[in-house]
Order: C-alpha cells, then structure tokens, then sequence
C-alpha cells in the first residue's frame, strides 16, 4: 500500500502529471504533423506549438518546487492554471481565426 501522503505532494504530483501530459499532446502532435502522412484540416503554428511544450515543462518545475515545499499549494495552482489557460486560450483564438 502507498504511503499517506502530506496534501501539498498529492497535488504536486497532479500537477507534475497533468503537466506531462501537455507535452506528450503537443509534442505528438508537432510529431504528427512533421513526420506523418496524416492530414490535419486545422493545424497549429509550430510557435505556438513551442509555446504550449515550453509551458509544460514550466508546470512540471512549478510542481517540482511545490513537492519540496517551495511555494504554497494556493500559488502553484494560480501559476499552473494560469500558464495553462493562457496558452489554451491562445491556442484556441489562433486556430479560430480571430
């Protein structure tokens, strides 16, 4: 059975977790349209595609800091939700042709 836990580790692993998960998407995905027959009808620019990896790795060194105590539970997540939902929205606002 896994160790108890203190409540600051488990959200910095979430965090450290979903952050890895960005990466994969963005970097498959740079990946996919590079190296790939497939056929994309709406792509991102590969900048935004930077973007989005850079602001992964960022999440996971802001999840890193929060495991060993460095910031606070409350300033991790406004910093990660924030790094995330800006480059989502910007993401999304390139692609819609605003």
């Amino acid at each position: 059975m896994l160790p108890k836990l203190p409540k600051n580790k488990k959200v910095a692993i979430l965090i450290i977790v979903i952050n890895g998960w960005w990466i994969y998407e963005f970097a498959w995905l740079w990946h996919a349209y590079h190296f790939s027959s497939l056929l994309f009808l709406i792509m991102y620019p590969d900048w935004i595609m930077a973007l989005n990896i850079t602001v992964g790795f960022l999440g996971i060194i802001i999840g890193v800091a929060l495991f060993f105590d460095k910031l606070t539970i409350r300033r991790a997540l406004w910093l990660d939700g924030t790094l995330l939902g800006g480059t989502f929205l910007l993401s999304n606002l390139m692609v819609s042709g605003f």
